[in-house]
């Protein structure tokens, strides 16, 4: 018996596959070394499928049976991160001119719907926008966008990415909804030092830090929101400066 496996597609919240290269044993039984996923961490069968719990290292094994005889083999397999696109799934020019939908992911490439290759795109119409991030190890990530007109009901947003480059278009970054009856704003950098606070929706980020202009780099977003009807969102995420 000289059964081995193959393994591809080993990347987070992505199928991977597990293939057995012998197709003339009789049985063949699975562990992916992956006990937080519960009784899915086996599996019978040539072909086999598995979503990992987490990105890392994991110790599979294939048990499989030939003519009587049968044998164990383990192979190390890491699995990898899959790109995030941190943007909201709907998205609300709510009184702005356009938006900037960034998608940004270190050493990645990228893929929008109208064929647009850069890390974020800029919209000032309505419609459906997709992308597809590649990283450098080859996965993916995809992800479509609806972008509406107008605000909607108790409807928060902060743009993903801003550019202050003073053309006039998406220089300040806003606080932007509907029925908003107060605001807390809180904007940090890598080092966690509070870069900007607000708590007023007219009162924006213009990119500057004790005066002086930043350089393009992703900062923390900690968003709280009471509406008008009294009901509240938080938000967190990261907001993308480009110049």
């Amino acid at each position: 018996l000289k059964a081995e496996f193959e393994a591809d597609f080993l990347c987070l919240g992505q199928e991977s596959l597990f293939t057995c290269t012998d197709e003339d044993v009789e049985s063949v039984d699975w562990s992916f070394g992956d006990p937080a996923t519960g009784s899915l961490n086996d599996a019978s069968g040539i072909d086999v499928t598995h979503i990992f719990s987490s990105a890392g290292t994991f110790n599979v094994s294939m048990t499989a049976t030939k003519n009587g005889v049968t044998e164990t083999f383990e192979k190390e397999v890491i699995v990898y991160d899959s790109p995030e696109i941190q943007i909201d799934s709907e998205v609300y020019l709510c009184e702005q001119f356009s938006v900037i939908l960034d998608a940004y992911n270190d050493d990645a490439t990228y893929k929008w719907s109208n064929e647009s290759t850069e890390s974020y795109l800029e919209v000032s119409t309505a419609g459906t926008y997709g992308v597809t991030v590649t990283n450098q190890e080859g996965c993916i990530t995809t992800k479509d966008i609806e972008v509406y007109d107008g605000c909607g009901k108790n409807v928060v947003y902060l743009p993903s990415a801003f550019s202050p480059d003073g053309d006039g278009v998406n220089d300040i970054l806003y606080v932007r909804g509907s029925q908003i009856e107060t605001l807390d704003l809180m904007i940090y950098n890598r080092f966690g030092e509070l870069v900007f606070k607000s708590n007023d929706s007219d009162h924006g980020w213009n990119g500057d830090y004790k005066g002086k202009i930043l350089n393009n780099a992703v900062f923390v977003v900690n968003l709280q929101v009471t509406f008008s009807d009294d009901e509240e969102k938080q938000l967190y995420g990261n907001v993308s400066l480009i110049r």
